[in-house]
């Protein structure tokens, strides 16, 4: 598992230099993480990518969830995503903007998301 996040960090461009104190970072907020399979972090990271967001809003969105993305199925984040987007009424791009300054939202189910907003 650490193999796999090393690999997704310098994959999505982060530097070979900071790779260590970002992967002690992570796992120091997150150690449940590596009880992921390997598989359900690359499928949560090519979801993302899928949703157009760059290796560098990636990495903004594991550093600011602590690494619980990681946590979260894609099917989960496209569920959260949706409700957002039609509870605000915005286009792709303004989602996008309001996902990476309050991450949390592709963290909270659809059910907390309605109580909330």
């Amino acid at each position: 598992m650490i193999k796999i996040l090393q690999e997704s960090y310098l994959n999505l461009g982060g530097s070979e230099a900071n790779m260590k104190v970002w992967l002690l970072k992570l796992l120091s907020q997150n150690p449940f993480i590596l009880l992921k399979s390997s598989a359900a972090i690359k499928e949560t990271l090519e979801f993302l990518q899928e949703q157009g967001f760059t290796n560098f809003e990636i990495l903004q969105l594991l550093s600011k969830l602590k690494g619980f993305l990681f946590q979260l199925c894609p099917r989960s984040i496209q569920n959260s995503m949706s409700f957002t987007e039609n509870a605000f009424k915005c286009t792709d791009h303004d989602l996008k903007q309001l996902v990476l300054k309050c991450p949390a939202l592709l963290y909270y189910s659809v059910a907390v998301l309605e109580e909330r907003i």
